[in-house]
Parts: structure tokens; C-alpha cells; sequence
């Protein structure tokens, strides 16, 4: 497709999500509620870049013109052109008019090193003084996080992260900066294709579920099942027809059990099961022999399943806020793990396992606590429905 069908095709597939999304229950949704802004008139945008000095990234410009200009978009919405500097407070572009025309400092040998570090640090990342201008900001990601898109230089037109959250060098302020990439590939993205991924991303089947007991009408195709803020005590039957699924992340959804055709998963690598009720999980569970995250924070355990450590590929797992003061004899096995989190186990324990996986170093054993109040409200909560109904009521304030 051309630019402009691919455009044509956007504006359709965001209608189609919306109607999907109908209650906004993707992150961010409810802010920009899927409403179009007023697209720019060709003239004007022109004469805006002529007065800044600058040339848009033209798959930008024309979907500026031709889909909208601002509102909806990838997580709390895009910015429209006109306040597409906010983030940096609303007098900075009087005070900063050249910040457009600003050569972007970085070139495409540096994100193709940074591809390299990061892969191999995930705490690296590019930093630019906070003057540093030839980008503009297209959405909020939210805790000091931004998409940026570059618009000049050898990186114009594509989509990098910016972190605004970072503490001073030198007593100079920071950004850091990650360059994004195409799935699967060291390609930096362009707008279009972000675009175009995020909306595809939901609107595939598995990765937004509105309705868990809707059945999919191809389930060896799906490859993400994603289901959160559900009442669901148990997965309904034909979400285990989804064989060939390899993240499966059910969140605060009530779920009570997960019985033993957990074991048709058999490509799973990551589960997630954070803030539900399940009480135990079945042995079937160690046939997922492919499993390399597994993350159970915020249940009702009391034990795992001895056949957990047949899991010999499981790189994480998080047993935190639980009741689990005890591990299978089979722990041992998990010869590949390399960060374990619970709240509950003792000291003893814990030295009894570091003597048996001495390459989990100590650091990488972690007693979690609560560390906000969300967090703290969302607990009480969940303990308070439990108590009799004579014991001293918990209030969340």
C-alpha cells in the first residue's frame, strides 16, 4: 500500500477498535476516548513549518492532515501539533522557538550501538540535556514517560522513548533516551509503522479480550492471551483451545483456579497471574517445560506444585504477597533462575535455597514490600473481603 491507502487503513482500524474498546478499557483510553481532532489544512501546516524552519517527517504531516491532529492515539493520546511541546511547560516554545530547527544530536551508528548495549544492559540508555532540541513529543506513556518523534538529522522521522525522570549530572538536568525498534528486528521505527503496530496490537484477538467468554474463531492463532479487571473465577473452556498461546496474563480478574488443561499451553513462556484469588496450582503445571517467567504476586497460596521444578528454563519468578512459607524439595532443580521474589519465606529458608542455586546471587533473592499506597489499598482490600464477617473492619483510606 501506498502512504495514503496505509493512512485510509489507519483511520479505519481506529474506528474498529473503538468500537471494540466501547467501555475504554485499554490503558489510556479513557483520556483521548477515541475522538478525532480536526485534521490541519494544508496551507496552515505549511506556513507553520516555514515560521519554525522546519520539515515535518512527511508520514507525520500527512497524518496530521489527513486522519487528525491530536486526540486519539497509542496510551493517553497523541498531542496535537499545536501543544506537542507541553511536556516541557507551556511558555517553553515563546522561550525556545529554534527548539524545532535544532539539530537532533544522535545518528543512526548510535542507535545501532545502543541496539547492542542495551540488549546486553537493559539499564543503558542515550541522555540529552533538557535543551536539547529536533524532536517533539507525540504521546504521554505516563510516569515521566514520553514517545518522541525526531525531525531532523540522520534519526528524522522516527520514534524514540524519552524518560524525564532522571536525577541531575553535574547539576544539569536530563533526559533519557531509548530508540525504538521494529518488532523482531534492529529496524528504528518510523511513526506510521508505531502507529500501525500499536492499533494491530489490540485489535488482534488475544491481546484485548472485552468479552473472555466470546470463543475466538481461529484459537491455534492466537499467540497472546491477555485478560484484565474481569469477574472470573475460572478460564472459560475454549481459552484452552488456544495451544500455541506464549504469554498468558490474567490480572485482577477474581480467578479462583486454574485447572490441569493448563498443560495444553504447552508453548507458554511467560504466565502472569498478578492480584487474583488462586489458591493452589496443579501439577501439570511443570509440563510447560518451555516456561521462563512466571509470576504469581498477590494470590492465596500456600504452596507451590512439586513438579515446579521440572521447569528448568524458569528465569523469574514472584511468589510475593502470598502464604507461602515453604518450598518443594524440587526447587533445587531451577538451576537457570535468576530472580526469585516472595514476602513470606524466612531466613532460614531463604539460606537453604542460596546453599542449593548458588548462582542465585543473594541480591537477586528479594523480600518484597509494599513500596506505594496503591499497592497498600489494593491489599487491604483484598484481605478485608476475606475476614469473618465479626472481625474488625479494614478501612482504605
Amino acid at each position: 500500500m501506498n502512504l495514503h491507502e496505509r493512512l485510509a487503513q489507519v483511520k479505519i482500524n481506529w474506528e474498529q477498535l473503538a468500537e471494540k474498546d466501547s467501555k475504554l478499557e485499554i490503558f489510556g483510553a479513557a483520556q483521548h476516548a477515541y475522538k478525532f481532532f480536526k485534521p490541519f489544512v494544508k496551507d496552515e501546516l505549511e506556513a507553520g513549518e516555514k515560521h519554525f524552519k522546519i520539515a515535518l517527517p512527511e508520514q507525520y504531516k500527512e497524518y496530521l492532515q489527513h486522519v487528525s491532529n491530536g486526540g486519539i492515539g497509542p496510551y493517553y493520546g497523541m498531542y496535537p501539533l499545536q501543544h506537542s511541546l507541553y511536556p516541557l511547560g507551556e511558555k517553553y516554545l515563546q522561550e525556545h522557538p529554534e527548539h524545532y530547527s535544532k539539530t537532533f544530536p544522535f545518528t543512526n551508528n548510535e542507535v545501532t550501538k545502543f541496539r547492542k548495549e542495551y540488549s546486553q544492559d537493559s539499564s543503558y540508555c542515550l541522555t540529552i540535556p533538557v535543551n536539547t532540541g529536533g524532536y517533539l513529543f507525540l504521546a504521554e506513556y505516563g510516569c515521566g514517560g514520553y514517545y518522541i518523534l525526531i525531525l531532523n538529522g540522520e534519526c528524522k522521522g522516527q520514534v524514540w522513548y524519552l524518560f524525564t525522570d532522571v536525577e541531575p549530572q553535574d547539576d544539569s538536568q536530563i533526559y533519557a533516551l531509548y530508540p525504538q525498534f521494529v518488532n523482531g528486528t534492529d529496524k528504528p521505527i518510523d511513526f506510521l509503522t508505531w502507529i500501525e503496530d500499536y492499533i494491530e496490537y489490540y485489535l488482534f484477538d488475544g491481546n484485548f479480550i472485552p468479552n473472555p467468554e466470546i470463543p475466538f474463531t481461529n484459537p491455534e492463532q492466537i499467540k497472546n492471551l491477555v485478560i484484565t479487571n474481569k469477574n472470573i473465577n475460572t478460564l472459560p473452556d475454549h481459552l484452552y483451545q488456544c495451544e500455541n498461546v506464549e504469554y498468558l496474563k490474567i490480572n485482577s480478574c477474581h480467578l479462583t483456579q486454574i485447572d490441569g488443561r493448563i498443560k495444553n499451553f504447552k508453548k507458554l513462556k511467560v504466565l502472569d497471574l498478578f492480584f487474583n484469588d488462586v489458591e493452589e496450582l496443579p501439577e501439570e503445571l511443570g509440563r510447560l517445560v518451555d516456561l521462563e517467567e512466571v509470576y504469581l504476586k498477590t494470590n492465596s497460596l500456600t504452596q507451590l506444585p512439586k513438579s515446579i521444578g521440572n521447569l528448568k528454563k524458569l528465569k523469574v519468578l514472584d511468589v510475593s504477597f502470598n502464604s507461602i512459607h515453604d518450598l518443594p524439595e524440587s526447587f533445587s532443580e531451577l538451576k537457570n533462575l535468576q530472580n526469585f521474589y516472595h514476602s513470606s519465606l524466612s531466613e532460614e529458608v531463604v539460606a537453604i535455597l542460596q546453599f542449593k542455586l548458588p548462582n542465585l546471587a543473594q541480591e537477586k533473592i528479594a523480600r518484597t514490600v509494599l513500596s506505594d499506597q496503591a499497592a497498600l489499598v489494593n491489599l487491604l482490600k483484598k484481605v478485608s473481603a476475606k475476614l469473618p464477617t465479626n472481625h474488625t473492619t479494614i478501612k482504605c483510606m
